[in-house]
């Protein structure tokens, strides 16, 4: 029900081996998420989520 919107920045994208050093200029990265509410599990439970992209 979220997305989740980020960069990696100057630090963490110069540890990343396949991105340069200076890319993080270049990058955005938009995510689905189920950031706003918890999602809890009892034990022994299971929770799948899944994000659908469609080029039109």
């Amino acid at each position: 029900p979220d997305v989740v919107v980020w960069n990696p920045w100057e630090a963490d994208c110069a540890a990343l081996p396949d991105m340069a050093p200076l890319d993080f200029r270049r990058m955005l990265c938009i995510e689905a998420a189920a950031a706003r509410h918890k999602v809890a599990l009892d034990a022994g439970t299971t929770w799948f989520g899944r994000q659908t992209l469609i080029v039109q």
